[in-house]
């Protein structure tokens, strides 16, 4: 085991401090690990995307990518980044991607922009062989299968990056500088010497280490799901052949980053069905079965309060016809229903029964409920996650 292991992560750790204000000390030990397990990654299964959001411009996000940049294996910064560069660039070997200002790549939704390819990129490349690119091959255009399994970092304001690549990602919620925090001023030029010495000092640990992190099969926290535990692993693995104190740091890096990841990646129709369960709670039993017409159903869920999502969404309060629409995908669809004797629209609590136990026991759901100042609301592509409101939203669409 590498004796430089740890003095060269701690050299990492610094280098980021001097320059870069990040949301936790968990967020430090969690970018020096991803930048070491760059140069291991041809070794390992998996490689986490590592996602920098910001509410606003100035936080710091473009800042941190370009130093990760400066220091990681094979460097490839990208701006409006595309599926096609991006696999092509691959062809040539194991790079580490970079794509800063990820709001502009997926601000525009719909099928013709285009980005779903890169989308779909971001997400099998992330597993070794789960996904390869075909494409036709001048000059005889033989079919070339583009392997795309390589690190990505990206960057963008608000909540940007689609969901589905964001449950394969490490989050940092990036934040301004406080007045108190001072840091030193960045100068490119200045630094190169000192970065092509830091990406010496990873390609010198990694030859003698990188085949230890892919034989690692590190112990995992036993609260973190699956699909994090898929996405920390390769950290685990690179925190066991550091040793030192990195084992027991990138424990408490993934148990804070998993467990804040949770809260935020509660959508709209998750949390509808978790209200909609607590609104049954309260209703009285019709027939054998707990009963509700949808509008009386609508109007409850608008009354929630504040920290609830359904008076203001996207500037609309929510509609019977979009509760439906979110319900559908469960398979959950309003019946007539008499109740006192008038017949109308509703739900009975049966046709929720299945769809409570699959969707509403997971600890993401009992965290999002019980923070209420995180609700869900509307993203750019119209998707929902936890996030503070706009309350004062400008969208006509009406649901």
């Amino acid at each position: 085991m590498s004796s430089h292991g740890p003095s060269i992560a701690e050299e990492i750790r610094t280098y980021l401090k001097r320059f870069c204000v990040l949301p936790s000390e968990e967020c430090y030990d969690a970018a020096v690990l991803w930048v070491m397990h760059t140069y291991c990654a041809e070794e390992l299964y998996t490689t986490p995307r590592l996602a920098a959001l910001s509410p606003e411009y100035e936080c710091g996000k473009s800042r941190l990518l370009e130093l990760l940049a400066s220091i990681s294996y094979a460097s490839l910064p990208m701006l409006n980044a595309h599926a096609a560069p991006v696999f092509r660039s691959l062809g040539a070997g194991m790079r580490t991607i970079f794509i800063d200002e990820a709001d502009m790549v997926w601000k525009k939704a719909g099928k013709d922009d285009g980005q779903g390819d890169l989308q779909a990129l971001m997400n099998g490349g992330y597993r070794r062989g789960l996904c390869k690119v075909s494409r036709c091959v001048p000059p005889k255009y033989e079919v070339r299968q583009f392997d795309v399994f390589s690190p990505v970092c990206l960057a963008g304001v608000g909540d940007c990056i689609p969901e589905s690549v964001l449950t394969r990602s490490i989050i940092f919620r990036m934040r301004r500088k406080l007045p108190t925090e001072q840091l030193e001023a960045y100068k490119p030029r200045a630094e190169e010497k000192r970065q092509e010495e830091l990406r010496g000092s990873l390609e010198e640990w990694a030859g003698l280490m990188a085949a230890t992190v892919g034989d690692n099969t590190p112990d995992m926290p036993a609260s973190i799901s699956d699909r994090q535990a898929e996405i920390w692993e390769p950290l685990f693995s690179v925190a066991q052949a550091i040793n030192g104190r990195w084992p027991e740091a990138v424990k408490k890096s993934c148990i804070a980053l998993s467990n804040a990841a949770r809260v935020r990646a509660v959508q709209i129709h998750t949390r509808l069905l978790a209200d909609i369960r607590m609104i049954f709670e309260d209703i009285r039993v019709v027939n054998s079965d707990k009963a509700i017409h949808s509008a009386d159903l609508c109007e409850r869920l608008k009354a929630m309060g504040d920290d609830a999502p359904w008076a203001n969404i996207k500037g609309f309060p929510l509609s019977v016809r979009y509760m439906a629409s979110l319900l559908s995908r469960y398979e959950i669809r309003p019946e007539k229903i008499t109740i006192a004797g008038v017949s109308l629209q509703g739900y009975r609590a049966s046709q929720f029964n299945q769809a409570w136990t699959l969707y509403t026991s997971s600890p993401a759901i009992t965290a999002f409920i019980e923070a209420p100042s995180i609700p869900a609301i509307p993203d750019a592509r119209g998707e929902m996650r936890g996030c503070l409101p706009n309350l004062n939203g400008t969208s006509t669409e009406a649901f």
